[in-house]
């Protein structure tokens, strides 16, 4: 059936049960600050007569972010550098979850950030209740400016209904890593396995359980979601159409997701439990998937040869594109939108991406960017592996994740399928009714 998504601001206000105290800022409004300047006037062709003039002029407008990043209040310094006309205040607010329970209650308040950060999973519902505003207008108004410099899988996490809402930011997809040295100790290829069949051969080599494991889940009750997605985009299967039709229990996917049980309960050659960190950094595990956003930290904090590759993949495969974007709230004044847009812009020039690529392993955004990355990525051999298969591969997460409670029931799917061993089918029957219900209870 398809499906129209609406929601009225007052019907989400209604649904975001957040308490408000405590996290709202007083709103700010442009001064006029008064200006002492000397000028030398001319008179008749000889005498210079110094003359004291008070000028008025107006102030920087303010546009306060709240953002996760560390590395966004850099950003923000830089750019009030740049100019004088916009001043951003970038507050680091947290997580994605917590940035976005505080714009509930901003809402509801009446007081909002110009510029929040946080994923697609929760920008939909502020979409749909008219919360963000569509960057398109900014976009038109700009005469040498345009959404055809970025690649098109970046930007596709900010669209709806054909309009583009985010500007893209950390962009991320799953990548797999690998211990080098357990590879060459088990006679391994020093590459990532290609096929699925491939990746449990390789990890039933890699095992001896257990201690010893191929390869770890995530146990992470905010990012298994999006390995579960990879699972099932990487097989070529799905977990809803565009009209977010659910299609969990279909049997492609059931399928995909058997594979993944059989390598933990039959095989024993995977495993879910603890941190998959700990095992991979302890080694007992020779193989995580991790964002790319995680590279530098985890070449910085193993004590053994990190190599990077893709996931395995049948025919038609691909992996969920992930990471946060930067969006702007539709109340706020006209002045302070615009002052955001001139932010989001300077953040898209490419020596800002390259910077923010080597400070995060963030995936650039734009076609010139990884033009201008082309000496970096020949001395970082693995930044160009990484964002080569994230600008390659990467595909929209798929509509169903647009349900408020999708994340949760996606990671106790996962611990029904491979802790408790329940029958896959089963699960994912009553994870389909599950979303299904979330979904017509949230937007009808």
């Amino acid at each position: 059936m398809n499906r129209r998504e609406t929601m009225t601001r007052r019907d989400f206000l209604k649904k975001a049960a957040v308490a408000s105290g405590g996290l709202l800022l007083a709103a700010c409004t442009p001064e006029m600050v008064k200006e002492t300047v000397v000028v030398e006037k001319p008179v008749k062709e000889t005498v210079l007569v110094k003359e004291t003039v008070i000028v008025e002029k107006q102030a920087p407008v303010e546009v306060t972010a709240w953002v996760n990043h560390e590395e966004l209040l850099e950003l923000a310094d830089r750019f009030n550098q740049s100019q004088g006309e916009y001043i951003v205040k970038a507050e680091q607010q947290g997580s994605y979850a917590e940035i976005s329970t505080k714009v509930q209650a901003a809402l509801a308040a009446g007081y909002v950030p110009a510029v929040p950060q946080f994923s697609r999973v929760y920008a939909t519902a502020y979409i749909v209740a008219g919360a963000l505003q569509p960057l398109d207008p900014f976009e038109q108004a700009e005469a040498d400016w345009s959404w055809d410099q970025f690649i098109p899988a970046m930007l596709a996490r900010g669209l709806w209904e054909g309009k583009n809402y985010a500007m893209p930011l950390a962009r991320s997809t799953p990548l797999a890593y690998y211990n080098k040295e357990v590879f060459a100790e088990a006679g391994l290829p020093d590459r990532t396995p290609a096929t699925w069949d491939e990746f449990r051969e390789f990890c039933i080599t890699l095992s001896d359980p257990p201690e010893k494991y191929g390869y770890a889940f995530s146990n992470s009750k905010s990012s298994t979601q999006w390995y579960f997605q990879a699972t099932v985009y990487s097989q070529g299967a799905h977990i809803s159409d565009e009209q977010c039709n659910v299609l969990v229990d279909s049997p492609e996917t059931i399928a995909a997701v058997q594979r993944m049980a059989d390598m933990v309960h039959k095989d024993q050659c995977a495993v879910l439990k603890g941190s998959e960190t700990d095992l991979w950094y302890n080694r007992n595990v020779g193989m995580i998937w991790s964002s790319i956003g995680s590279l530098q930290s985890r070449l910085n904090n193993a004590d053994f040869e990190v190599g990077v590759g893709g996931l395995a993949q049948e025919p038609g495969g691909k992996v969920p594109l992930g990471g946060s974007s930067l969006w702007i709230m539709t109340d706020v004044p006209d002045d302070e939108a615009q002052g955001a847009w001139e932010w989001l812009k300077f953040i898209a020039r490419e020596d800002n991406q390259i910077w923010w690529l080597q400070q995060t392993g963030y995936a650039p955004f734009t076609y010139k960017a990884v033009e201008d990355l082309a000496g970096y990525f020949a001395e970082n051999p693995l930044y160009k592996t990484a964002v080569d298969y994230a600008t390659q591969n990467a595909k929209r997460q798929e509509c169903i994740t647009i349900a408020p409670r999708s994340t949760q029931i996606f990671y106790d799917t996962m611990q029904e399928i491979l802790i408790a061993g329940t029958p896959v089918a089963e699960v994912l029957k009553r994870a389909a009714d599950a979303l299904r219900a979330d979904y017509e209870e949230t937007y009808g």
